[in-house]
């Protein structure tokens, strides 16, 4: 039986209907407010108890009456909006709820009993990701009547729509009507279309004036699907059926807005996805993305074999990235799992969305591809839109309007077009439009872009058009240039986009149709790009790929030559350290760099500071100290605003074992404002205040006050990533952090500083770091590897250094011969030790004479270098040499140097000191006793 209408006061509330109106105005009320209402009004005059209400309106869910206060609070509030002065609803705290007004009750009538109802088609697959978009809606509809979803091709409109069709569907008395206008090829049938889904009879000459009329009494959801192809017939007709039909709410779908009165837009956004700096995911973290959900539930429903590892997740977090997020690309490659692997399928994206192609056969013909998707928006699109979006498909990252004039319009193409054409690319989705840090920035979705650069195709136009991007970049980067890193204070994440933007670039440019020359001079321009982000190993492949192409083509300019190698030279050094190659660019770099290609002397002073870099890493002091000099010449009566000549005359001395020079340099560093050190700061240099905070750490631990050097290191730390720059980090792990942590016995930070270097070197990479790496692992005794075994022998000079006072270590013959020669290492006091102490136990303790003489040596280089950490190691190893021929000397040696120490009572070695000593004063007092 169908319930009846209940009529109080002004109000009428249809049971059966579940509408509330009062005269020709609807009062809008949430899904379980109805339902409390119905059952107040039914009963008017009774004290319903609250169990009594929460037992019929959530009969099958344990409630708090606290929900049940809130509901009765909406009524009263949508009956008071609705101008109702008297409270309608009456409690008695304990007892309940009462309907206090009188109410008649009548039947419908039997045609109303028998009013068409409608129901939109069912989601045959789950919504992920969406949750709270579809909630949002669903609180939204009775508020704006008319909402339009906006976003971009395969972005999920539909389903949202569905998804929201669905859920509330009996909200509305005569149901969710949903209409597919898709199918609508010409202009004037939307109607026809609309009144075709109402099931309304097509014969009528007036199917507009049908249509109006039949809606004018309707309470229901109109879902308008694909609304974008016939804009303004829609719109016109969306805001004649809210007129006639006050009971109507719409919600359509569309690439762009309707333009209507009163439409409210919701842009859809795409599901959320992995961010791009983690190196590795798990399935754990992986599963917290919709995006990845979404790939995971789709690749099990077409293969069961598939099951997400933390392998896999990696790969398909990499994916989803690639495919932006975008529900339709995800599951039309998660369809390809049965034969491909997750990196095929990305590698082969890369290329072309053509891959995108395995829909299912009962999907909409548009969504059955990617490629469909976007060709149904791409073929909306006037001609001039769709020559401008092919042309964004040149950028590879975010684009300014600035960058995008510059490089898309032309003559035929000028600019008050382009402006326009990118604006409403912009409004259909075609492109997004995202805050920047200063004006709003531009960039097209990946498979959008893939997309464009298939429409955009080869031949003189693209070439134009790629040319013109290459040219931009260098005209753009050469300004940028002259503007010092501390001034432009860019983040290391924004010189990322550009890179992307570079490698674009130089692969057109040596392309077959490209231009080589330009692709050199592009290189030079934009090296500092690379250096930025630490891609240091990937610039080295360009070059040699640069300076092969440079050998085909024939000579370059001297200065252009002569830059392409200045800026080539850093990444040899972080990727191979010290290497004969270095030493021989550099050769030719300093031949070119004469008067006439370098007035101003400032290439020579980065070749010198180069020159110097690789004198330090092959451990020639002199030679290295003898650059410093030549620098301060060059520098005249220049103001060195960097310190830099301090710093490298500092590590020079550290390097060499003077350690009151070191601190001399220092000083005049640390005298400074911090901020200073920055200024003008090169991008291929390491952050300044890391290396002289580097250098501070090391002479401190030299000179025994090991815990001022293990809080330096931390501060050294710590300004590597604030200065956001990877190579400082691995500097800072690597000659201050780890070496120190084991230098103290610190075990726990050793190992902590080891894992974080290991993962900067392998993300940025950086082969000549993670050497560092192989050190400190041996040191830890955390690996038996055969391999790392192998890769030692292919350390560098630095890494034989720290190797060789290290446990787990060794002493390279090289060092060992430069040390006994009388070589002044800021190593030589410990190797002697180490050297000592293995002739001592390969003669089974019978090289008494020639051990002791090693120790000596030791002391009397550690003591004049100030190296007091050397000299009480050195000490304690002579004590117990000395302990059984000579145990007072030994003693007495020994506690002279305990005594010295103000800190570090905590290191391994002071504790190995205080054990011995205690031995000692054990032996003593026995031989006195026996005296």
């Amino acid at each position: 039986m169908s319930k009846p209408v209940f009529i109080f006061g002004e109000f009428e509330l249809d049971a059966g209907r579940r509408v509330l109106t009062r005269g020709t105005d609807p009062i809008h009320l949430g899904s379980r407010a109805m339902d409390l209402l119905i059952a107040l009004v039914e009963r008017p005059g009774v004290m319903l108890g609250a169990g009594q209400l929460t037992q019929q309106i959530w009969p099958d869910t344990f409630v708090d009456e606290s929900n049940l206060r809130v509901h009765i609070a909406a009524i009263r509030k949508a009956l008071r909006g609705a101008g109702q002065s008297t409270e309608l609803i009456e409690n008695l705290p304990g007892a309940g709820y009462r309907f206090a007004a009188p109410v008649i009750a009548k039947r419908r009538q039997s045609r109303v009993e028998k009013e068409v109802r409608f129901r939109p088609p069912p989601l045959l697959t789950s919504l992920i990701g969406r949750a709270e978009t579809v909630r949002g809606f669903i609180e939204d509809l009775p508020l704006h009547r008319l909402i339009t979803i906006v976003g971009a091709a395969g972005i999920g409109k539909t389903s949202v729509a569905l998804a929201v069709g669905n859920s509330i569907e009996d909200e509305y008395a005569n149901g969710v009507c949903f209409v597919d206008l898709t199918s609508v090829a010409a202009q004037g049938q939307i109607a026809a279309a609309i009144a075709s889904a109402f099931q309304l009879s097509p014969v009528r000459e007036d199917i507009l004036e049908s249509l109006l009329s039949f809606i004018s009494d309707k309470h229901l959801l109109l879902v308008l699907d694909n609304c974008e192809h016939h804009l303004d017939e829609t719109a016109q007709l969306v805001e004649s059926m809210l007129q006639v039909g006050s009971k109507v709410a719409i919600l359509a779908t569309s690439r762009e807005p309707l333009g209507a009165q009163g439409e409210w837009l919701r842009r859809l956004k795409a599901l959320d996805v992995p961010q791009a700096s983690a190196a590795t995911v798990t399935v754990e973290d992986a599963l917290t993305y919709s995006a990845v959900q979404l790939f995971a539930e789709r690749a099990r429903a077409v293969s069961s074999s598939f099951h997400l590892t933390d392998q896999e997740a990696t790969s398909i977090a990499e994916l989803c990235r690639q495919l932006d997020g975008l529900p339709l690309a995800i599951e039309l490659a998660a369809a390809r799992v049965d034969t491909l692997a997750v990196k095929d399928i990305a590698d082969q994206l890369r290329a072309s969305i053509a891959l995108l192609s395995r829909g299912r056969r009962t999907a909409q013909l548009r969504h059955r591809t990617l490629a469909a998707a976007l060709d149904w928006s791409y073929e909306l699109l006037p001609e001039e839109e769709q020559i401008v979006f092919a042309r964004l498909g040149v950028f590879q990252s975010r684009f300014t309007r600035q960058a995008a004039l510059a490089i898309v319009s032309d003559e035929v193409l000028t600019a008050p077009k382009f402006l326009e054409a990118l604006a409403n690319l912009a409004a259909k989705s075609m492109a997004l439009v995202e805050p920047g840090r200063t004006e709003p920035v531009y960039r097209l979705l990946d498979t959008t872009r893939t997309y464009a650069t298939e429409k955009l195709g080869g031949g003189p136009a693209a070439d134009s058009v790629r040319r013109r991007h290459a040219e931009y970049l260098r005209a753009e980067q050469a300004e940028h240039n002259s503007v010092s890193v501390s001034d432009q204070d860019l983040p290391q994440q924004d010189y990322r986009p550009l890179i992307d933007e570079l490698r674009s670039a130089l692969r057109w440019c040596f392309s077959d149709h490209g231009d080589p020359l330009l692709g050199i001079h592009v290189t030079v321009s934009l090296a500092s790009n690379w250096y930025a982000v630490t891609l240091f190993l990937e610039f080295s492949g360009e070059v040699n790929r640069t300076l092969e192409r440079l050998k085909e083509r024939g000579r370059l300019s001297p200065e252009t030559e002569m830059q392409l190698l200045l800026s080539f030279i850093p990444a040899l050094y972080n990727t191979e350290g010290s290497t004969p190659q270095m030493y021989k660019t550099l050769e030719k770099a300093l031949a070119l760099a004469d008067e006439k290609t370098d007035p101003q002397r400032t290439s020579r002073l980065r070749l010198l500071k180069e020159l110097w870099q690789y004198y330090n890493g092959s451990g020639e002091h002199a030679a290295a100290l003898a650059v410093a000099d030549e620098f301060e010449r060059l520098l005249g009566g220049n103001h060195d605003r960097t310190f830099l000549l301090q710093r490298i005359r500092a590590v020079s001395y550290l390097n060499r074992g003077d350690l009151q020079q070191v601190r001399e340099n220092l000083d005049a560093v640390f005298a400074h404002p911090a901020n200073q050190m920055v200024i003008n700061r090169g991008i291929y240099e390491y952050d300044p205040q890391v290396v002289a905070l580097f250098t501070l750490a090391r002479t401190q631990w030299l000179q025994g006050f090991s815990s001022q050097s293990r809080q330096t290191a931390r501060l050294c730390v710590q300004a590597a990533v604030d200065a956001q720059h990877p190579a400082s980090l691995c500097v800072a792990l690597a000659l201050a952090s780890c070496p120190i942590s084991l230098w103290c016995g610190d075990r726990m930070t050793a190992e902590q500083s080891l894992e974080l270097l290991r993962a900067q070197a392998v993300v940025c990479p950086l082969a000549y770091w993670q050497q560092f790496g192989d050190v400190f692992e041996r040191a830890l005794g955390l690996s038996r590897n055969k391999e790392i075994n192998i890769r030692a022998q292919s350390w560098r000079h630095r890494q034989l250094q720290e190797a060789c006072v290290l446990d787990g270590g060794w002493i390279a013959p090289a060092l060992l011969e430069q040390v006994l020669a009388g070589e002044r290492h800021w190593f030589s006091a410990e190797v002697l030790r180490r050297e000592a102490q293995r002739r001592l136990e390969a003669s089974n303790g019978n090289a008494f004479d020639e051990t002791e003489e090693l120790l000596q040596r030791s002391l009397l280089l550690a003591r004049e270098g100030g190296a007091l950490s050397w000299e009480f190691r050195t000490a304690i190893s002579l004590a117990q040499l000395l302990k059984d021929r000579d145990t007072m000397r030994a003693y007495l040696l020994l506690q002279e140097l305990v005594e010295r120490f103000s800190e570090g009572y905590d290191t391994a070695d002071y504790m190995q000191a205080l054990t011995v000593l205690s031995e000692l004063e054990d032996r003593l007092a026995k031989i006195m006793h026996v005296s």
